[in-house]
């Protein structure tokens, strides 16, 4: 989400929005998301899902075209904009696969938290990762797609 903070404030757009989720709380099941929906009532453009790839993201191939590609093919491409661990997959933990992961520990080892450990790390769950990336391999390779 892009936000045009002069135009945000001007229209008090987060005060109306709490406003909002206050009085229609079993109403708002995406919290912030339904309560700004619910302010700027369709005032707003789409942006390219670029931005914030989804499971499937619709791509403007640059000839008039377009094609759909998963979440794991924007980052394994490198086409996204940014880098949003949405989902399950969150890099902080050591069972995750997110396809991102790498840069989101290369960023931890510059910063403050480099000593950081995963709290889901065990003897256990390091045995089930290496299974688990042997499965994906093999996966993989059988496909076609190394």
């Amino acid at each position: 989400m892009l936000v045009n903070l002069p135009l945000w404030r001007s229209l008090k757009v987060s005060s109306k929005a709490l406003e909002f989720c206050l009085e229609k709380w079993e109403d708002t099941p995406y919290h912030d998301q339904d309560a700004f929906n619910h302010v700027v009532r369709g005032n707003w453009l789409k942006i390219s899902p670029l931005w914030n790839p989804r499971i499937e993201n619709v791509i403007d191939s640059g000839d008039g075209q377009t094609k759909t590609l998963t979440k794991e093919e924007v980052y394994r491409r490198n086409l996204s904009y940014l880098i949003h661990y949405s989902g399950p997959g969150k890099p902080w933990f050591y069972m995750s696969f997110h396809p991102q992961k790498r840069a989101y520990l290369d960023y931890l080892e510059k910063s403050e938290f480099r000593d950081y450990q995963f709290p889901d790390y065990s003897p256990v769950n390091r045995i089930r990762r290496q299974v688990l990336m042997m499965r994906r391999a093999f996966y993989f390779l059988r496909n076609g797609a190394v």
